[in-house]
């Protein structure tokens, strides 16, 4: 089947049909979600032409319609961008046999074929991987509510630990936790370029860690097994964080304060429900075994529904597109400071993500260290002096300004020095003299990524640049 199709101010376009265009959608979202997603939610789809010429999608389940429409309809509609259609489209069961619906590939064997190996001329490898996310395997929708408000009630680096068990214990989209596993707490340390005892704390000398930090917001179950002379940790983590209660927010300084006050406005809520919420409980995270409430319920808030229009940009309802590979590899290539700094920037700064980098505007310091809460130095750097000799202890801009993943300037003097910041809006992936500051177990699980996303290890190594970033300054 072929269609004609007149978007709105153009001429009529011939269409491939139905079935293939949504093949080569497929052939997108393969790199767009993560793969069990993928395999969960679309393998089994087939394209169609209503009677109006839209196109509608065969899905096998009620349950991946909703969750596809609810969560992933801007992804499709990225990947049918891709694939140059962007008219209508919509989701439905499967028809009755003999209903117009194509249910074959074109090649007829009803099978969705896998694509092969990237094949890539010696020439065009440095381009090639500077464009490296349109191979990239997952990506996590990340909203910014959490890097604006539940990082500084967490403190950065609990905050992406916590992110980083996201990226690497996925479960099912529609489970509260990710899969239960034995924490390698080494393997996290080197992903965040941090000590063990950040991670883990010293529980025998009263220290508690980013562990201890998660487990006393209810955002993490985490066991410890004593084992001989060792200790054995095995946990699970929430894959989503609800509002604030209003006991947390009071936490926050006031500006944060205001900006949550505004956020929930914007998103639709009404401040008074949840202040009334407040009344009751100290956190929205109740345990799952919580007994009822003896007397009737407090008004439930409403799940906040991404727009359609969000994709396109507003700061506080957006959402950030963080490829998994960021968190696993970027991360510990910079430190987890700078990491997320970075992040932080590209929620308050946000610009159009076809552009190389954020806003330029003035970013404040203090600002920017209370959404992490941290010491505004280990943001700027400071001179230091030992034994009579004057040094500068790095911070997290000169990091960022040393893998060119930002574009820092200075105006003004001494205490009213102010900074205009621009950081890169998607990272290009790293290059072998970067990925060779690792240590050797974080170089084979980069190994592994490449192979997995099916880039040529090889012709990746060809790579002699010090970042692909150098490609477009």
């Amino acid at each position: 089947m072929t269609a004609t199709l007149k978007p709105s101010g153009e001429q009529p376009v011939t269409l491939v049909s139905s079935q293939a265009l949504w093949q080569q959608a497929l052939d997108q979202l393969r790199l767009l979600v993560p793969e069990g997603t993928f395999n969960a939610l679309f393998v089994d789809t087939r394209g169609g032409m209503g009677d109006d010429g839209s196109l509608l999608v065969n899905v096998s389940t009620a349950e991946a319609k909703a969750w596809i429409e609810a969560r992933l309809f801007a992804t499709v509609k990225d990947a049918l961008g891709a694939a140059n259609y962007t008219g209508p489209f919509s989701f439905q069961l499967p028809h009755p046999a003999g209903s117009m619906i194509e249910h074959l590939s074109p090649s007829g064997s009803g099978q969705l074929p896998t694509p092969g190996p990237v094949h890539l001329n010696p020439g065009d490898v440095a381009l090639t991987f500077l464009n490296f996310n349109l191979y990239a395997r997952g990506w996590l929708r990340t909203p910014s509510y959490y890097e604006l408000f539940w990082q500084p009630t967490l403190n950065y680096l609990p905050y992406a630990y916590w992110r980083l068990m996201q990226a690497l214990y996925w479960s099912n989209p529609s489970a509260n936790f990710t899969r239960r596993v034995r924490l390698d707490i080494q393997d996290s340390a080197a992903h965040l370029g941090v000590s063990r005892d950040l991670v883990r704390g010293k529980p025998a000398r009263g220290l508690g860690g980013s562990l201890k930090v998660l487990s006393d917001h209810q955002l993490a179950e985490v066991e410890r097994h004593a084992t001989g002379r060792a200790t054995v940790y095995t946990g699970r983590f929430r894959r989503h964080l609800p509002l604030l209660a209003p006991a947390q927010v009071d936490r926050l300084t006031q500006s944060q304060q205001e900006q949550h006050l505004d956020w929930l406005l914007a998103a639709g809520y009404d401040p008074a429900v949840w202040e009334s919420l407040g009344e009751r409980y100290s956190t929205f995270l109740l345990p799952d075994d919580a007994p009822p409430a003896a007397e009737a319920p407090p008004p439930e808030l409403e799940h906040y529904v991404n727009p359609d229009w969000e994709s396109e940009g507003l700061s506080r309802l957006g959402f950030l597109r963080t490829p998994v590979y960021y968190d696993l590899f970027l991360q510990p290539l910079i430190g987890s400071v700078a990491y997320a700094v970075w992040r932080a920037c590209k929620c308050l700064n946000w610009s159009d993500a076809r552009q190389t980098y954020t806003q330029d505007t003035v970013t404040s310091v203090y600002a920017l260290a209370a959404t992490l809460n941290c010491n505004r130095q280990k943001i700027t750097g400071v001179g230091r002096r030992r034994n009579g000799v004057t040094y500068w202890q790095e911070g997290a801009f000169d990091k960022l300004r040393n893998e060119r993943l930002a574009l820092i300037r200075e105006e003004g003097d001494g205490s009213q020095v102010a900074y205009r910041l621009l950081v890169v809006n998607e990272p290009p992936l790293l290059c072998p003299s970067q990925a060779d500051k690792f240590p050797a177990k974080l170089k084979q699980a980069h190994a592994n990524w490449l192979n997995k996303a099916r880039l040529e290890l090889e012709e990746w190594q060809q790579l002699s640049l010090d970042s692909l970033l150098a490609l477009v300054e």
